[in-house]
């Protein structure tokens, strides 16, 4: 929802509760959420020392649990190419080859809007047919949301312009700031800015 200051102070509550009872799965969930948060704030070296420590805890304790959700994160703290693309393809093995599900959820969400930022088109419709083939058989509305935006935004960035993709990303705008998406919010923005 934007709010990063109340996140940050959820989340480090969180990893002291998760220390003081051991649980190592939610130490690492916490500390990958934090990731966004000091990406939000600016804040690259910290957001990469944050992600690799949930990392390195995942890998003690098992991958199945937290670990694509948190590997999408070091991948989006991370400046190193090779180490992106290679946690992206470690957390998809793991999504492919069977985890707790809200995983798939979380890659979809992180994953998407990484390589919206960095202009990656081909990938966000691959990551965006992904969640439709995932969510298929159950849609979501939340999914389904992801998807429009994932491919609305994808078609922007290659240069696709015009009277009805401009209204889907305005329709877009509308439906996440009613239902309290705001994290969706500005890359849309950004995108009819420019025409």
């Amino acid at each position: 929802m934007g709010q990063l200051s109340e996140a940050q102070d959820f989340f480090e509550r969180a990893i002291k509760l998760a220390r003081n009872v051991g649980a190592r799965n939610f130490e690492a969930d916490a500390l990958s959420r934090l990731v966004a948060v000091s990406l939000g704030h600016g804040n690259k070296i910290k957001a990469q020392q944050l992600a690799k420590q949930a990392v390195e805890i995942v890998r003690q304790v098992g991958m199945t649990f937290i670990g694509p959700a948190v590997l999408v994160e070091l991948a989006s703290a991370t400046d190193n190419v090779s180490e992106r693309w290679a946690a992206l393809e470690e957390a998809e093995a793991i999504l492919d080859s069977g985890c707790v599900i809200h995983n798939q959820f979380w890659f979809a969400d992180r994953t998407i809007d990484l390589c919206l930022e960095i202009g990656e088109w081909d990938q966000v419709e691959r990551y965006v047919d992904r969640l439709e083939a995932f969510t298929l058989e159950q849609p979501l509305p939340w999914s389904d949301y992801m998807v429009a935006r994932g491919r609305a935004l994808a078609a922007w960035g290659r240069g696709r312009r015009g009277a009805e993709l401009e209204a889907q990303l305005k329709s877009l705008v509308s439906t996440a700031e009613q239902v309290g998406l705001i994290s969706a919010v500005p890359a849309l923005k950004n995108a009819l800015k420019t025409r």
